[in-house]
């Protein structure tokens, strides 16, 4: 979930799907299944590569999550 709220952050940026060069994600502590919440936003925007953090938080609002990924950003070839 974390590394899917990055990713997204840069796709919903650029308007396309974008490939993901790493990823790292720490568990904070342990969470139920249901009622997650992710956000994400991205750190630094660049023209090859760029960076995107997330957050994972339980139905009480407490940190179960979060990560921050590479994700290659060049434009597509034609």
């Amino acid at each position: 979930m974390a590394h899917t709220a990055a990713d997204y952050a840069i796709a919903a940026t650029l308007g396309r799907p974008v490939p993901t060069i790493s990823i790292r994600v720490d568990y904070h502590k342990a969470a139920k299944p249901g009622n997650l919440k992710a956000r994400a936003h991205v750190v630094r925007l660049g023209r090859q590569y760029s960076t995107a953090e997330s957050y994972v938080y339980d139905k009480d609002g407490s940190l179960v999550a979060s990560g921050r990924g590479t994700y290659y950003t060049a434009p597509p070839r034609s």
